[in-house]
């Protein structure tokens, strides 16, 4: 069996690094704020794990970039030097992440809660 890999652009990397960092921002704070007001056990949940998979996807994807920007022997002169290549199995857990986050994110607006900055 072949082994392939999977790429992404270093700014697609720090556009989804960003929306993590927010995302975890303002969960932490809403849950703050449900348990000071003792309510809201399940948005709490879901705001909790909001919370852990946007620390696992930021995570991911920073250790990915710390191995990217190590420095080579010498610069590469084509466009593909701006693209980190992952492989199958990190590739299959970036994308799990994301689309949990997706799912998470539809039932918390369900609920009339966005963890986006508007």
């Amino acid at each position: 069996m072949k082994n392939s890999g999977f790429s992404l652009s270093v700014d697609s990397i720090i556009d989804l690094i960003d929306e993590s960092e927010t995302q975890i921002s303002v969960s932490r704070s809403l849950v703050e704020q449900y348990i000071l007001e003792r309510s809201q056990g399940h948005l709490n949940m879901l705001l909790c794990e909001c919370f852990a998979i946007n620390v696992k996807i930021m995570k991911t994807l920073e250790s990915a970039l710390r191995v990217f920007e190590e420095p080579l022997d010498e610069e590469p002169e084509d466009e593909t030097a701006e693209q980190v290549v992952f492989s199958d199995r990190d590739m299959a857990l970036i994308e799990t992440l994301l689309l949990a986050r997706f799912y998470l994110n539809a039932e918390l607006l369900q609920a009339n809660i966005s963890v986006q900055l508007h």
